[in-house]
């Protein structure tokens, strides 16, 4: 009886534990046959990999619990780390400063004086003998003038700290004052519109999403993308300290995960502001009729969801070396199903913040392990969806409910789940029917831990099997790409794997970044873990990968970078074509085609690639080495980033048809772009008057386009994968190649 009720007071927990011991059984080991799920490295690693999105969604937690949703937080960090990296990086009047200073100045401003004004209510509080604060009322010296006054000179002494670093660069201190006041600021007016103008906080927060979004983008400026951050050069070395590990144990983004979740769990817990937010999430119209003042409730918790988001923007930059106005993409949705996993009832009223702490660690355990065990990406994704709805079910009732619909044996329907009201001769009843309630939770836990049972004994098993296939084989090279939704990416995985199929002595191990930077990093530190052979990297950016590029250096791991550099020139070999080659061969043409050079004359429509991609830059270059010579052509558009993609490149294209009468080349960075490009012209009917250019030439894309008379011309661009392979194979064999060293094609 006593086990039955412990596991059924423990049952939040149980998705947690059923996850780590897979993680623990079905591990693969090292060479030496240590157990790399276990190894305190990857545990470590994961601590620090969840420590954002954990931040994130402690202060989702409190948002939900109200009966709330916050969209926007990702587009606040992206605000945030784009105030953050340009802070440290530029001195003088930026519009970052314009953005945190007043940001900062404010926050403090209000924050002193409330904290004085709650501690004067307090005293009087006790001096009255009242229960509740609210029943007290201040005099105006100390409920207005005293806390205003304190306000003042706390704000003084802030801005007085802050304004000596505009002329230089902001240090640590300084920039962990002025993110997560800009974060707070943002989520101040999220709850404010949703509280004064009574809206529904999803509308409320879509909104914010999409304008942060473009007040990041505007701070950013239009020819900065990313902005690096590279700590003892242009910016304080002093940064480094937040990606350190404390005691040389657990990471510093860990510390704050941890600090942030045990301090506003013990807020929700043990204070009246808790009670206030769990009373307004179960019933907002009785905490109002009771006396709680809902809407200041409502714009606490979203201030703190964005200045956790601030937070969290700092580690951000630190950890990855780079703020960018799209850090924080999808980040608010991963922060809400960790913290619905966690048990948080997206009505409101019923959760915690334990629970969103094991919802956090579930999420970053799930991607561990199956990054661990090599497992397609795309699967991946399935499996998560799959694993976090079976979780969910584990340790919520819908399990029984599930297995009483599909009539298994031993499992009923519930009973009503109305509560029982005891009338004078139905006490007997009551107690019957209150004992056969117990009897069945019971039973419904007992189902529950068997359910945990079967996935532990099923997943064992699976897993293990991929490593077995592998034992024979004498190199174990990773690849890290930065995302396969490209079809040149596409293309360049296609080539590996086949130039991999020619050496039976290879296990190639290809992990997908998603097209994001985070992803990318957390799956070559995974492959760091599992001690491979050689490393392939192809970054999605630059400065993203930099850190664990040297990271894996420092392993003495080989690593060859392919296509995109980063900034180091610590790795092994760099294998890729010329981008700014291949862009002077398109200006080239593209002058040739206008008339030749000395008398060309037309309008041009470039469309760029990844602005923060050091090929799109060179591709830029290239081309305008041979065009800017030429005072008859002229460029339509200022820096418009495609982002490698046919889709956007349509939609810019539309745009340029429409504030544009004659329009005479086309220049996409690549051909999908070129095509994007084309079609918009086609839908337009204006096609003919103009030629596309593109770089690639993919058989099935760039030169069957061209072959169309689609696109005008496509310059080949070969992937660097057959190559890179060969490269890394005749590394490990021994024959080694001189280092520093380039290869291109």
């Amino acid at each position: 009886m006593n086990f039955l009720r412990a596991l059924s007071r423990t049952k939040l927990y149980w998705g947690l534990i059923a996850i780590f011991l897979i993680g623990v059984l079905s591990s693969p080991v090292t060479s030496s046959g240590r157990n790399i799920f276990l190894s305190s490295g990857n545990l470590l690693d994961v601590l620090r990999q969840v420590s954002t999105t954990g931040l994130i969604a402690t202060g989702m937690t409190a948002v939900i619990l109200t009966g709330g949703i916050d969209l926007s937080v990702g587009s606040l960090m992206a605000v945030c780390t784009v105030v953050c990296a340009m802070l440290l990086t530029v001195p003088g009047d930026t519009a970052a400063l314009y953005l945190g200073l007043p940001s900062v100045g404010l926050a403090v401003l209000v924050g002193g004086a409330a904290a004085v004004r709650f501690v004067f209510l307090n005293i009087e509080k006790s001096r009255a003998g009242v229960t509740h604060v609210r029943d007290i009322r201040l005099d105006r010296t100390r409920g207005t003038v005293l806390p205003a006054a304190a306000g003042i000179v706390l704000c003084a002494l802030v801005l007085s700290f802050l304004l000596p670093q505009m002329q230089t660069k902001f240090g640590v201190l300084g920039v962990l004052l002025v993110a997560p006041a800009v974060g707070l600021m943002f989520g101040a007016v999220n709850g404010a519109i949703i509280v004064v103008g009574r809206l529904q906080p999803f509308i409320v927060t879509l909104a914010m999403m999409v304008t942060a979004l473009g007040i990041a983008r505007l701070t950013a400026g239009q020819n900065n993308a990313v902005l690096p951050v590279y700590t003892g050069s242009n910016a304080t070395a002093d940064f480094d300290m937040l990606r350190q590990l404390v005691f040389g144990i657990v990471p510093m983004p860990g510390i704050f995960f941890i600090v942030a979740i045990l301090l506003y769990g013990a807020v929700l817990r043990f204070t009246p502001f808790g009670r206030y937010v769990y009373a307004i999430g179960g019933n907002e119209e009785a905490a109002r009729l009771s006396g709680i003042n809902a809407g200041r409730v409502k714009i606490v918790t979203y201030a703190v969801s964005g200045l956790l988001a601030g937070i969290a923007a700092v580690l951000y930059v630190a950890q990855y070396r780079q703020g960018k106005p799209d850090a924080g993409a999808g980040l608010e949705l991963d922060a809400i199903a960790a913290v619905v996993i966690g048990g948080t009832s997206l009505m409101g009223g019923r959760g915690s913040l334990a629970g969103t702490f094991c919802g956090v660690l579930i999420f970053g355990l799930l991607s561990n392990i199956l990054q661990l065990h090599n497992i397609n990406s795309n699967l991946q994704l399935v499996l998560k969806g799959v694993i976090i709805i079976g979780t969910v079910l584990v340790q919520e009732r819908n399990a029984y409910d599930l297995l009483a619909q599909l009539r298994l044996p031993g499992a009923s329907r519930r009973p009503n789940s109305r509560r029982y009201v005891r009338r004078g001769a139905d006490v007997g009843r009551d107690v019957i029917h209150d004992n056969g309630r117990k009897e069945e939770m019971k039973r419904r836990d007992i189902i529950k831990l068997t359910a945990v049972a079967a996935v532990l004994a099923a997943t064992t098993v699976l897993m293990p099997a991929h490593d077995a296939l592998a034992q024979d084989k004498k190199f174990r090279i990773g690849f890290s790409q930065a995302t396969t939704i490209e079809p040149w990416r596409a293309q360049f995985n296609k080539d590996i794997i086949a130039e991999a199929a020619k050496h039976p002595d290879v296990e190639l191990i290809i992990t997908d970044g998603e097209d994001r930077t985070e992803k990318q990093v957390a799956d070559v530190e995974n492959l760091i873990r599992q001690e491979v052979d050689a490393l392939l990297v192809s970054p999605k950016e630059s400065a993203g990968l930099t850190g664990v590029v040297q990271q894996a250096i420092d392993a003495k791991i080989p690593v060859f970078v392919l296509d995109r550099n980063v900034e180091t020139d610590q790795y092994t070999q760099f294998v890729g074509g010329d981008n700014k080659l291949i862009g002077r061969a398109a200006g080239e043409y593209a002058v040739e085609l206008l008339g030749g050079k000395g008398k060309a004359q037309g309008n041009i429509v470039e469309i760029w690639g990844g602005m923060g991609t050091q090929p799109a830059h060179d591709r830029h270059d290239g081309f305008h080495e041979f065009t800017d010579k030429e005072p008859g052509i002229k460029n339509l558009l200022d820096q418009q980033s495609g982002d490698w993609k046919q889709d956007q490149a349509y939609n810019i294209m539309a745009t340029a048809l429409r504030n544009n009468e004659k329009i005479d080349l086309v220049y996409g960075h690549n051909d999908p772009m070129a095509y994007g490009a084309y079609l918009a012209a086609k839908d337009a009917g204006r096609e003919k008057e103009m030629k596309f250019i593109g770089i690639d030439a993919l058989p099935n894309e760039g030169v069957t386009w061209v072959d169309n008379g689609e696109l005008t011309a496509t310059f080949l661009y070969a992937t660097p994968g057959a190559e890179g392979l060969r490269q890394a194979v005749k590394f490990l064999k021994g024959k080694r190649s001189k280092r520093p060293s380039r290869s291109t094609r």
